[in-house]
């Protein structure tokens, strides 16, 4: 007797008074839940301005996609922290910078508190911490994607946006184009951190 044979005569049994719930209970599950989920062909959207790699891992990026952006997953998996995208181009995306289509991105506008660094920082390079909201300002240090920092001012000069923070240190960062809305920082919720 297979499987379903099992699982009805049971029902009828227990629905006629013959048998015992329980033995229904006891059956192994045909569906292992455990199972990894395919995401060939799903449609994820760029939370954030985001590049496409030529390779996993590698460095020669071929695209930028702006946030909103829609891809189509074209492998069953991510591996390292990156996933291959078939469309709109070919090539190898951060699994941190995806979120569902179809779903409304958060607004980002930073204002006093706690924000993170996003990718569009050169992970090498940082984003300078200056003494003053000028890019001609010394350098105080550097903070790095991912990195949290604490904002307790804003100030636009000349069309850029500019953060004052009072953690990792004291200073100056910037944050972008307003107009644009390409901005070098994003709520943390929104990169997972």
């Amino acid at each position: 007797m297979n499987y379903w044979q099992q699982v009805i005569s049971i029902a009828l049994t227990s629905t006629l008074g013959f048998g015992s719930i329980t033995a229904a209970v006891a059956q192994p599950s045909p569906i292992d839940l455990r199972q990894p989920r395919n995401l060939m062909g799903q449609c994820r959207q760029v939370n954030q301005r985001a590049e496409v790699y030529s390779q996993r891992g590698g460095n020669e990026v071929i695209a930028t996609l702006e946030r909103g952006t829609e891809v189509i997953i074209g492998e069953p998996d991510q591996l390292a922290e990156q996933i291959y995208v078939g469309l709109p181009v070919a090539g190898f995306i951060p699994t941190n910078v995806l979120t569902y289509c179809n779903t409304s991105l958060p607004e980002i506008n930073p204002s006093t508190g706690s924000i993170c660094i996003n990718y569009r920082v050169d992970p090498m390079a940082g984003l300078p911490i200056r003494n003053m909201p000028s890019p001609q300002s010394e350098e105080r240090d550097f903070v790095f994607p991912k990195e949290r920092v604490t904002i307790i001012n804003t100030r636009n000069e000349n069309g850029i946006e500019w953060l004052q923070i009072s953690h990792p240190i004291a200073g100056w960062i910037e944050n972008g184009n307003p107009i644009t809305r390409d901005f070098n920082t994003t709520p943390c919720s929104v990169l997972g951190l």
